[in-house]
C-alpha cells in the first residue's frame, strides 16, 4: 500500500480499516 506517502488516506480507507 502507498500509506508512507499520505498516512492520512490510509488509516482513513474502511479497507484499511
Amino acid at each position: 500500500k502507498n500509506y508512507a506517502e499520505r498516512p492520512l488516506n490510509s488509516w482513513k480507507k474502511p479497507g484499511l480499516a
